[in-house]
């Protein structure tokens, strides 16, 4: 069952309460109302013990706690887009959950929100997807500590990792992404776009994503400081078919990007990049696709000309 709607009409949750053998709900840009004024709108939602995918992206702040949770043991798929606030220890009800999205939401406690979901994600083992989009943002440098960021990757069959625009300490990487002693197999498909530290200041990719992560199909650094080295490793991703990245002004590096032969689709954003450098991409017979968002310096070879 799946509602959108964009009036003021407030949908009864009661209603939806009576729904018992529903297995799937996704309410999109609705606003709801409980029977009791004082107590959270989406409370009759805990009746529905049989949802096995909720999807939730409300027009007006909602709490997600443990109550509403508790009884959902068969759920494998929560997605809670930009107005949920979630308790995160309420994860601990769902252990069965396959695919877990929380995009621009916030978490109760503030950085200790933080240090609760980072505890409770090794227990989510079964895993695939797993989206935190603009949502660890509340971090303190040191606290949570660096190792617990390791839980971010805990599940070993995580096939899809989103972080964009979270923040993360720097020392963090190597437990996400360790070089030696663990690897994510079926990790096809990771974007860590505009991850920036918790001081401020873009965040530099982490130098052991290569070794970490042999089975990258697509991959997503756009925003992040990337070192000549690593883009060198990615010649090792032999399936990568999807790159988007940030060059450095002097574009070192693309010499090395222009030998991942395998790949069909390049997106470049930089603020300027020689026209000389993009000819490195001439060797990326499988390339179906080129994009690039920023100037291009041509004037060595048309002069006069800029675009």
């Amino acid at each position: 069952m799946g509602l959108c709607h964009r009036s003021d009409y407030r949908i009864p949750t009661d209603v939806l309460a009576g729904l018992q053998q529903l297995t799937y709900l996704e309410l999109v840009g609705v606003k709801v109302k409980g029977p009791d004024p004082e107590a959270p709108a989406l409370q009759p939602l805990q009746a529905l013990t049989a949802l096995a995918d909720l999807r939730l992206a409300l027009r007006e702040p909602a709490g997600i706690d443990s109550s509403l949770l508790a009884g959902m043991e068969d759920l494998t798929r929560l997605d809670l887009c930009n107005s949920a606030e979630l308790e995160p220890s309420a994860l601990a009800s769902i252990p069965q959950l396959q695919h877990l999205q929380l995009m621009q939401c916030s978490l109760t406690g503030g950085a200790a929100g933080v240090a609760q979901l980072l505890f409770q994600l090794p227990h989510l083992s079964q895993v695939t997807h797993l989206d935190l989009s603009r949502s660890l943002t509340a971090v303190l440098e040191g606290n949570p500590p660096a190792s617990a960021f390791s839980a971010l990757t805990a599940s070993s069959k995580l096939q899809h990792l989103d972080l964009k625009g979270c923040k993360v300490p720097a020392a963090a990487w190597q437990h996400v992404f360790p070089a030696a002693g663990r690897q994510l197999p079926h990790l096809t498909t990771l974007n860590i776009s505009a991850v920036s530290q918790p001081q401020g200041g873009a965040a530099a990719a982490p130098e052991g994503l290569v070794s970490c992560c042999p089975g990258l199909r697509s991959l997503d650094m756009q925003c992040l400081q990337v070192s000549a080295e690593l883009l060198l490793q990615l010649q090792r991703l032999s399936g990568l078919r999807t790159l988007f990245m940030s060059p450095t002004d002097a574009g070192e590096g693309l010499e090395a990007v222009g030998q991942v032969t395998g790949l069909q689709e390049l997106f470049l954003y930089a603020p300027m990049t020689p026209f000389k450098l993009l000819l490195h991409f001439t060797q990326l017979r499988q390339l179906t696709s080129l994009s690039f968002v920023g100037k291009i310096e041509t004037s060595s070879y048309f002069p006069g000309l800029n675009f």
